[in-house]
């Protein structure tokens, strides 16, 4: 009776502490594959955006304006309107004062003698107005 008592709180001892391995080792089996899984979206998401703000396709400049194929340039006035409202983005940095002249010829801003400052100011004063960019 004793042996056979002593038998099944074994038998009992040892099935639990299977379980309770088997238990862990699969939680740390699901934490180690999560964990897997979330560095190598977290690497697919820097690669993703040090590309889209390193690519030169993507900036605003003169250049890019010049090749936008579209009607009226509407893509680059798009483009430009939506750089003049983003408080973060720094808009015609890459602009130099004969590419801003040029734009404000576009844009049927008198330009005269004024500083890279005032054309930018004058520019983005404009833009925001206008639909599309006006034929040329």
């Amino acid at each position: 009776m004793i042996a056979s008592c002593a038998r099944d709180v074994y038998e009992d001892l040892i099935g639990r502490f299977c379980r309770i391995g088997d238990s862990q080792f699969r939680k740390d089996t699901i934490t180690r594959l999560g964990k897997l899984k979330q560095d190598s979206l977290r690497k697919r998401v820097v690669m993703r955006s040090k590309h889209t703000h390193s690519s030169d396709a993507l900036a605003l400049n003169m250049k890019y304006i010049l090749e936008d194929q579209s009607e009226n340039k509407l893509y680059s006035h798009l483009k430009l309107k939506s750089q003049i409202y983003d408080p973060n983005d720094v808009v015609f940095t890459s602009f130099l004062k004969s590419d801003l002249i040029l734009l404000c010829k576009v844009y049927g801003i008198a330009a005269g003698n004024v500083q890279k400052s005032g054309l930018i100011n004058q520019l983005c004063t404009v833009i925001p107005t206008l639909n599309e960019m006006p034929k040329a």
